[in-house]
């Protein structure tokens, strides 16, 4: 019950940041981000009804990763305009949130499959998520250049694109390197009391 709280209002806050985030958006008219602001909201709210409508558990470490991510992505890049700024701005962006959103869908798909992966095989299912979500969001990213043509391009090039997936496989390697070697019972252990409890 005290990790649903937190759950809660976690997600109330990023919430609220987010909205925001979304209004100054409207208010300076910087319409490339309005959307992209709005189905961040809406998706974390969904993701976050649907974990409690099934009874999933997402330790609230990763839960504030996966936050930050998306805030920093929100604020930092598209607010703070990070992402033209900065050079460096999107690979770490692509190596923090690469792995904060590994260590999430391993989770989830840990619950979904409802079966125990031995360390080692969990270590290599984390980095082929980590890779495999890192290149859909490219595919992604390639199809909102094509098709919605936004004044800043989020692939200006092909170096842009290939240094974009070298730091997803950065961010996929230290969530792999996490579930194996440095756990801190973030993932397995605090799941596994959460299961018995129910």
């Amino acid at each position: 019950m005290l990790h649903n709280r937190t759950a809660l209002r976690l997600t109330a806050i990023f919430t609220i940041l987010e909205l925001c985030l979304l209004i100054e958006l409207i208010i300076l008219g910087n319409s490339d981000f309005i959307l992209q602001g709005m189905v961040v909201a809406i998706g974390w709210l969904v993701y976050t009804f649907m974990e409690f409508r099934h009874n999933l558990f997402l330790n609230n470490y990763v839960r504030l990763a996966v936050m930050l991510t998306l805030l920093s992505d929100s604020f930092l890049g598209n607010y703070l305009n990070g992402y033209v700024t900065s050079p460096f701005f999107d690979r770490i962006q692509h190596i923090f949130g690469t792995y904060s959103i590994a260590l999430w869908a391993y989770t989830i798909v840990w619950q979904i499959a409802g079966a125990r992966y031995s360390n080692r095989l969990s270590w290599i299912l984390v980095f082929m998520i980590g890779i495999g979500l890192g290149g859909i969001y490219e595919i992604i990213e390639f199809f909102e250049d094509s098709l919605l043509m936004p004044a800043i391009l989020n692939q200006p090039s092909l170096l842009d694109t290939d240094l974009d997936l070298l730091s997803d496989a950065i961010g996929a390697f230290l969530a792999a390197v996490q579930v194996k070697y440095a756990d801190f019972g973030l993932i397995n252990k605090q799941r596994d009391f959460y299961v018995k409890e129910k």
